[in-house]
């Protein structure tokens, strides 16, 4: 029997990178309470502990990280589908479901798709925004909007005459002009 590598898994216990976390919050990121008003109360936490602490945590990330897989299997269907951004996304048919949002798998991408089961297709998520000089309908990843900030505008660039367009959320209020009825 020949066997063929696929790559590295490193396990890892969810509870162990908890343990961690807490153990890190509990020395640098929190105060401690004073048991009296003669108790005093150190602003930081001890340097030493604390970077011992991140050191051990660093190296369970690293660790983990230079595995090359990321799966809970082999077997199954699998579709695929090719991103606008590129790259090439695959994911196994047993694990979708019906109107399921799909993220692309590169990190800076916005891009994500509604997986449709009926013919086993993913459609792009896009908002339309209609310029406010041209009229032209722009498409933009639908996690953009999603993701803005309701502090921060973002910046369209109309694909039909080049005008600047800004997107942002606002809070309106809205006065009724006719009783709301109950039918």
């Amino acid at each position: 029997m020949q066997f063929l590598p696929l790559g590295t898994q490193v396990g890892f216990e969810p509870s162990k990178l908890g343990k961690l976390w807490n153990a890190l919050a509990k020395l640098a990121l929190h105060i401690g309470i004073p048991t009296s008003k003669d108790v005093t109360v150190n602003q930081y936490g001890d340097v030493e502990k604390i970077a011992c602490k991140v050191r051990e945590a660093l190296a369970e990330i690293r660790e983990v990280s230079e595995g090359t897989l990321a799966f809970v299997g082999i077997g199954g269907q699998e579709v695929s589908f090719e991103c606008s951004c590129g790259a090439k996304n695959k994911r196994r048919l047993e694990l979708l479901n019906d109107g399921q949002t799909v993220n692309c798998i590169r990190p800076n991408c916005n891009e994500s798709y509604k997986y449709e089961q009926a013919d086993m297709s993913f459609v792009r998520r896009v908002f339309e925004v209609v310029c406010s000089c041209c009229n032209y309908s722009n498409s933009i990843p639908q996690n953009i909007i999603d993701k803005l900030p309701t502090n921060r505008a973002y910046l369209l660039i109309c694909s039909g005459c080049g005008e600047n367009n800004y997107l942002s959320w606002e809070l309106n209020v809205v006065q009724r002009t006719m009783p709301l009825t109950t039918d």
